[in-house]
């Protein structure tokens, strides 16, 4: 960060805010329990490091794809001998 003055931000209502923070993350929890399933998962992303992020999403997705077992339709008619030159 190249402003200094940008790395704290405090306010007033910051101490009252703080007074439900296990409320919060009670709600966070719940809502993550309560949505993610076996058909429609969620997935935790680390966000502290910009590449393993970037990584373990693309992971997430490739194994989500693949577990899809997904095939190419097969044409409906013969197109083996077509020259696309």
């Amino acid at each position: 960060m190249s402003n200094p003055k940008k790395y704290w931000k405090f306010s007033q209502a910051d101490l009252t805010t703080r007074q439900h923070w296990s409320d919060y993350i009670d709600a966070y929890e719940d809502m993550l329990n309560k949505t993610s399933h076996a058909h429609a998962p969620w997935h935790i992303i680390p966000a502290d490091r910009n590449w393993y992020r970037d990584y373990v999403i693309g992971k997430t997705v490739v194994e989500a794809l693949e577990g899809l077992k997904m095939k190419w339709p097969k044409p409906k008619e013969d197109l083996s001998k077509i020259n696309f030159k």
